[in-house]
């Protein structure tokens, strides 16, 4: 946090969260063998800015800004040897990449009237939402060592979404507070 000038205050903030994890499983039954192994590994990063404005001691202002990033991109190995009937060994292989983006933007203004022990407090707040999620993926299959088959895929989401929402909390002393 860092005032900038008296009741106007930013603050900066980074969260950063490495995302590991794997798999390896083996099933058996009397006809085969089967071992899927499965690895996946993003980050997810969460840059976010605040700066927060005392106009009075009644009225608040406050503007929020935060954008989120994840890629995160995933192997699957699934390998299955058959032994009644004898036939070739069957791979599959998966790689998978997914992307998502976010951009928020938040402005809220709030008006605090104390009533004696009672306190009421009216708000408006303002959000802007910009997302996109992408996804790619690519399927292989082996059969005996040759590729037997192979498909690829793309999707990509986008979406932004404006909201205005009122509030109004009504509170008496630390009994009760009311808000909607």
């Amino acid at each position: 946090d860092a005032t900038l000038a008296a009741g106007h205050t930013l603050t900066l903030a980074l969260n950063v969260s490495p995302q590991t994890s794997s798999q390896d499983i083996t099933l058996f039954n009397a006809a085969s063998a089967e071992n899927i192994i499965t690895k996946a590994k993003g980050t997810i990063i969460n840059p976010s800015l605040r700066l927060s404005n005392r106009l009075t001691d009644e009225w608040l202002h406050e503007l929020d800004l935060s954008y989120f990033t994840n890629r995160a991109p995933s192997d699957m190995r699934r390998l299955s040897d058959y032994f009644a009937p004898a036939s070739a060994n069957f791979e599959s292989l998966n790689h998978t990449v997914f992307k998502s983006e976010q951009f928020l933007l938040r402005d809220r203004v709030s008006f605090t009237k104390n009533l004696g022990a009672c306190q009421i407090r009216p708000a408006v707040s303002f959000t802007y939402r910009n997302f996109k999620q992408e996804t790619r993926f690519l399927h292989n299959t082996y059969s005996g060592g040759l590729l037997n088959s192979s498909s690829s895929g793309y999707s990509k989401q986008k979406g932004k979404s404006l909201v205005l929402t009122p509030a109004f909390n009504v509170s008496y002393r630390n009994a009760f507070n009311i808000g909607g």
